[in-house]
């Protein structure tokens, strides 16, 4: 009976956390923050193997991507949180990346071989 009990508040916390997290009206959750990786060249054929962060801090590890590249993930970002990016070709020909938060630019780089970008939210 005394573990019963214990289960309702645990249950009444959790619908409260998940009433708190819906948003109401169909908007957008504000909280939600919007990072685009992108990755191009003027070269056409390019290709590069791309690592950058995603949910949680998570590595994204891909080969051989055909450039132009991009992708864009939403998270809650706060101030602190970091981000990275990096791409690596063994062809000629420059590379730009950029990482994008919430339609700004934050971090860019142009490069021939080797690119790493790195973003920590609210720093400049």
């Amino acid at each position: 009976m005394q573990n019963y009990l214990l289960k309702i508040p645990v249950i009444l916390l959790l619908g409260a956390v998940f009433m708190y997290a819906c948003d109401e009206g169909g908007e957008e959750n504000p909280d939600f923050t919007t990072i685009e990786y992108t990755l191009t060249s003027q070269e056409a054929g390019k290709s590069a193997d791309i690592v950058y962060t995603s949910l949680w801090g998570m590595e994204v590890i891909l080969e051989d991507e055909p450039l132009p590249w991009s992708t864009s993930i939403k998270v809650v970002f706060k101030f602190g949180d970091a981000l990275s990016f990096t791409a690596e070709s063994g062809d000629q020909g420059e590379m730009t990346a950029r990482i994008i938060v919430d339609e700004e630019v934050v971090a860019t780089e142009t490069a021939v071989h080797q690119i790493q970008l790195d973003y920590i939210n609210g720093l400049k």
